[in-house]
């Protein structure tokens, strides 16, 4: 499955609607290091599945750290697809 950043489809929009969470020292309860993560939103541009990823996206080693994927229809909608 392709998918498509969501900042190539409407740039307007996913300028307004990009996240970021700033993590401010390396001793935090999410024992994650201090950086900015973005949370870059990817969405299937072939059919109609209903998913979307996240990839997070680290400032401090400018790469991708985590993948979050996500969907949107209902069980019965995946259990027929």
């Amino acid at each position: 499955m392709p998918f498509i950043s969501f900042n190539e489809v409407i740039p307007a929009i996913a300028k307004l609607e990009t996240r970021s969470v700033q993590i401010c020292n390396d001793q935090n309860s999410f024992d994650l290091p201090a950086a900015e993560y973005g949370f870059l939103e990817l969405f299937c541009n072939e059919c109609d599945c209903r998913t979307a990823f996240f990839n997070v996206i680290s400032s401090k080693t400018n790469s991708s750290v985590a993948v979050i994927r996500w969907g949107w229809g209902t069980e019965k909608f995946y259990k027929k697809w």
